[in-house]
């Protein structure tokens, strides 16, 4: 929730309590808005440890059962993609996604050695079967020195299957395209709970995990 619905949202409770008060024939005064203002804190601050923590707390995920998939994934993704003299698809490269989380968001960035991908969207629905899928619409970033040649910004899409239990997913495997007439396979592994800032801090993280100190951290950036 976006601190302008908020603001909204308290402003209506308020003038809501406001009228009340006033039908019961209540005098409004400023004494009465200290303990409303105790209520509205009490309330906000454990919607906000809701929003960004709480929900996946073992206890609580029993209810939400959202995939807890915030934290960095690396793997490989294939293409279809031919380059310029070539005559075939050239083989995996590695790849990396960050995923930024809450209750109600969903942030995915996508690295690979040579370009990097935001989300224009994100979502996790839940198909039958007790299966989790993990869409996004992104906009591609290449390298400065490879636009003007092979690789100019495009759009994609993903469609990745959440493998593991709801609690603990330890693979995003499916497919991508996008609109430069491209597609392929995505299968990815999870890291650790901190999120990498670069493709290179990524990798890292597949060969040495980061410290709990720097994991909590990270995930907090």
């Amino acid at each position: 929730m976006s601190r302008a619905y908020a603001i909204i949202i308290v402003a209506l409770v308020t003038a809501t309590w406001a009228i009340y008060l006033l039908a019961q024939g209540v005098q409004l005064a400023w004494s009465l808005l200290g303990t409303f203002s105790i209520a509205v804190g009490v309330l906000t601050s454990r919607g906000f440890v809701f929003r960004h923590w709480a929900w996946h707390w073992p206890a609580v995920h029993l209810l939400t059962k959202t995939p807890r998939l915030a934290g960095t994934w690396v793997g490989k993704l294939s293409s279809n993609y031919i380059h310029d003299g070539e005559s075939e698809p050239r083989g995996p490269i590695d790849m990396a996604i960050v995923v930024t989380q809450s209750v109600d968001g969903l942030n995915v960035r996508q690295y690979t050695q040579e370009s990097s991908s935001q989300t224009v969207a994100a979502s996790i629905s839940k198909e039958p079967g007790q299966r989790f899928l993990l869409a996004t619409v992104y906009l591609n970033d290449p390298e400065i020195q490879l636009r003007q040649t092979r690789s100019p910004m495009h759009y994609g899409a993903t469609r990745l299957t959440v493998e593991g239990s709801p609690r603990n997913p330890r693979r995003l495997a499916g497919n991508y395209w996008t609109d430069r007439i491209t597609s392929g396979a995505i299968d990815l592994k999870f890291v650790c709970r901190a999120r990498a800032h670069s493709f290179q801090e990524a990798l890292s993280y597949r060969k040495k995990k980061p410290s709990r100190l720097s994991r909590l951290f990270r995930s907090r950036v």
